[in-house]
């Protein structure tokens, strides 16, 4: 079940979005925007190279593919990126 978005935080809650934005900004500013985007787009191409070798990859072959989505699956998880794919099997 998905959590609803507190419409009324608590000081603390808001005390403490505040801190870790002002870290994020922090950080983000000192890595600067041309190294944030080079990681972000370091990390797309790994993750679809991830994804081509699943999908290119002979032994995962099944009628259904199930083989082959399990891995790219895997590869989102390994990524730090969600899907409801496991979800939706279980």
């Amino acid at each position: 079940m998905e959590d609803k978005l507190d419409l009324n935080p608590s000081i603390v809650d808001e005390l403490w979005a505040r801190a870790v934005a002002g870290g994020m900004l922090r950080f983000a500013r000192t890595a600067g925007a041309e190294e944030m985007a080079a990681r972000v787009d370091s990390e797309a191409v790994r993750v679809l190279s991830e994804i081509k070798q699943a999908l290119d990859d002979p032994s995962l072959d099944d009628p259904a593919c199930f083989y082959r989505i399990d891995a790219i699956v895997d590869a989102f998880y390994r990524a730090g990126l969600s899907t409801r794919r496991h979800q939706d099997c279980e």
